[in-house]
């Protein structure tokens, strides 16, 4: 039958096991979790490039097809009539 003292060692010696354990885990965690803030960031700097390109983009579009439209009504208006 085991001993108080040799109990006492092996659950020391469990508890010291558990917090490498715990200290590794957080280590990867933590490693983890910068490598995918890093990624995020990548894309959301991607993603917001291709929105400013696109809304720049349809900003022209909208300006060019408002320019043809007054550009229609002043000759519309400057026509001579029937």
């Amino acid at each position: 039958m085991p001993t108080l003292p040799e109990e006492e060692k092996k659950r020391r010696a469990l508890r010291e096991s558990i917090a490498r354990q715990t200290a590794d885990l957080d280590g990867k965690i933590e490693s983890f979790g910068r490598r995918r803030a890093e990624e995020l960031t990548r894309e959301g700097a991607e993603l917001a490039e291709q929105i400013d390109y696109d809304l720049s983009f349809l900003f022209s579009s909208v300006f060019v097809k408002a320019r043809l439209c007054r550009n229609i009504a002043i000759e519309l208006c400057q026509a001579p009539g029937p």
